[in-house]
């Protein structure tokens, strides 16, 4: 029923309802990633660690802002470097939080991971400034670091052990930790895709469906091919209510 009603509307409205019910479903893994976690499958007594639910929570953060995104975008008409402008303010703010007052309990190095924020936050908020001083600067600088976001989030979606070690999180027995890094660096692939496509002149309908299809090579990736739902218990029915979600939507998107 869903898939024949997208498949019907056209691609902007497409898009805003993309927007509503990813954002909806962003602020939920970010404000009650206990919850999420749940329902993601994790087993209950995992579901209190708290390396789980900052993961949970750091993948429910990365769509929100992919949610502000596209609200930018297609309900209030911005431009697209005023949009990625948007998503720096929020990364940097973000970092600079995570930076100074949180540390992540049973991480093996904080440390690093602090390190990591404050690097971000230097570059993003130098992309923000130079937004404003220098327009032309500005615009290199956010396509570069949305297709460093990019080259980012494929790795830990290939490779989310190494993104682990660099966040200083330890890889667990059960494998909960990488399966969750790897859904993390899906959503990273899908924001980064979107900002940087918009950057290189890419019609911002056309740029959210590219960004999602990187998200569902994710979800067939973890689902699919790597059977992350067997071997780690995630729930089947959520990766398969997304993916039954997403292709009708790229199809009205693209088309």
């Amino acid at each position: 029923m869903l898939s024949e009603y997208l498949f019907e509307l056209d691609s902007k409205t497409t898009a805003q309802i993309v927007t509503l019910i990813g954002g909806i479903a962003s602020l939920f893994h970010y404000l009650a990633p206990k919850r999420s976690a749940l329902r993601w499958g994790v087993w209950r007594e995992e579901a209190r660690n708290p390396i789980v639910l900052w993961l949970i929570q750091r993948t429910g953060l990365i769509n929100c802002q992919m949610a502000l995104a596209c609200l930018l975008t297609f309900f209030y008409n911005f431009s697209p470097t005023d949009t990625i402008a948007a998503i720096f303010v929020t990364w940097s703010l973000d970092s600079f939080y995570t930076a100074m007052f949180r540390t992540i309990p049973g991480g093996t190095n904080n440390e690093m991971h602090k390190r990591g924020h404050w690097i971000n936050f230097v570059l993003s908020t130098t992309a923000l400034l130079l937004h404003y001083w220098k327009p032309y600067w500005g615009d290199d600088i956010a396509a570069w670091g949305m297709g460093w976001a990019l080259f980012n989030g494929l790795l830990f979606t290939l490779l989310p052990s190494y993104g682990l070690y660099q966040w200083g999180l330890p890889n667990d027995r059960k494998g909960y930790n990488e399966a969750l890094f790897r859904i993390h660096g899906g959503s990273l692939m899908q924001v980064a895709a979107f900002g940087f496509l918009m950057m290189k002149g890419v019609e911002p309908t056309r740029a959210l469906s590219r960004a999602m299809m990187l998200q569902a090579f994710q979800f067939c990736l973890s689902r699919f091919i790597l059977h992350e739902d067997d071997k780690v218990g995630l729930d089947k029915s959520a990766m398969s209510f997304w993916l039954l979600f997403y292709i009708p939507a790229i199809g009205s998107l693209w088309f």
